[in-house]
């Protein structure tokens, strides 16, 4: 049983490293370094095994300095740091106090201000009384969740559905879980009722949509296996159950919180409709052709586009070939294969690696 004051005295450890590593690597001290996400909420992965007990999640750090660090040095410390405190990965954020203080009602900026714990320096953000109106939290969001968890259900196992080992199914659930837990941000957002605790997130789904048993046992299944990951092995119909039952309550919020119009995404043929008259993507394209002389916005497009539709494509076991194809496609056109796939299994992982790569 892992104890409030194990996780206490291992984070206080690693965090102590983290802090460090960064100002050794920096030239002027920082301001203020904060730990942010689920760890810096206290609301962190933690699982035990025979060696002892372990984060399981990345650590996220806010780092506030006039004197942010070039991005090759920042991977390379964030590598350092990772194998240091034997995690796969360590996210660095510089800000300096003058973007601090013009950070815009996101779910990420208000994740930073109101989620976090300060290792390092002065409070930075209480110091200049910085806060975030979540009701204000837009569309914009809901997007970036839906974009963002579908590499959760395209990515997070190796070949068809299958008996899971221990590790295995650790991350499998775990990335279910956070597939369950963006679902009831959507509805959140939608009600302009969103809040950075995954605790208290979880007991507003839980009063607001009572009468729903789907997503509000979902909830409580993903806030258990989040902050605690299971150490069992998985059996492939349990697999596939807990999986297209995620899937189809993801899709479900989805269709919930973007309304009037979610078949912009839900239908993936109207996606690119939808980017078509989008703004900011348009001007992202226009910036792309005169810095790069091609358009790695279009190539990134593309890539969604494929992703959206092989995630369509599968329906408990029914497959849509025509989506298929069309992801095939557009993994051909940007040389992501060399040859077409009808396969679902295959077009997921080819999609979900693209993605990283894009």
């Amino acid at each position: 049983m892992i104890t409030e004051d194990q996780i206490h005295i291992i984070l206080k450890e690693k965090t102590s490293i983290l802090s460090q590593g960064i100002i050794d690597a920096m030239d002027v001290q920082p301001y203020a370094i904060y730990l942010v996400g689920g760890y810096g909420r206290g609301e962190g992965a933690w699982y035990e095994d025979e060696i002892g007990i372990h984060p399981y999640n990345d650590f996220d750090l806010a780092v506030i300095t006039d004197n942010p660090l070039s991005f090759e040095k920042t991977e390379s410390l964030r590598k350092e740091l990772s194998n240091r405190v034997g995690i796969k990965w360590v996210d660095i954020d510089f800000y300096t106090p003058d973007i601090l203080k013009r950070l815009k009602p996101t779910i990420h900026d208000i994740d930073l201000v109101e989620g976090h714990s300060l290792i390092f320096g002065e409070d930075v953000i209480k110091q200049n009384n910085i806060t975030l109106d979540s009701r204000k939290i837009g569309k914009e969001d809901l997007i970036l969740l839906y974009r963002t968890r579908m590499w959760t259900l395209l990515g997070s196992w190796e070949g068809g559905f299958h008996d899971l080992n221990i590790e295995e199914a650790r991350f499998f659930k775990n990335q279910m879980a956070k597939a369950i837990l963006a679902a009831g941000d959507m509805r959140l957002v939608k009600l302009k009722r969103y809040t950075t605790s995954y605790i208290e997130r979880a007991k507003l789904i839980s009063e607001i949509f009572k009468s729903d048993s789907c997503i509000c046992e979902l909830t409580q299944w993903a806030i258990t296996e989040k902050t605690r990951p299971s150490s069992s092995v998985m059996k492939q119909l349990d697999m596939e159950q807990l999986y297209f039952s995620v899937k189809e309550e993801f899709l479900r919020s989805f269709r919930y919180a973007f309304a009037p119009r979610p078949e912009y995404f839900l239908n993936p043929d109207k996606t690119k409709i939808y980017y078509m008259f989008h703004t900011k993507t348009y001007l992202y394209h226009i910036y792309s052709l005169i810095r790069h002389g091609r358009s790695t916005v279009a190539r990134s497009m593309d890539v969604f586009y494929a992703m959206n539709y092989v995630l369509h494509a599968n329906c408990k076991g029914s497959l849509d070939k025509k989506k298929l194809n069309k992801a095939s496609k557009l993994l051909l056109k940007n040389g992501y294969i060399q040859a077409p796939s009808e396969s679902w299994d295959e077009l997921r992982l080819l999609t979900a690696k693209a993605r990283n790569n894009s």
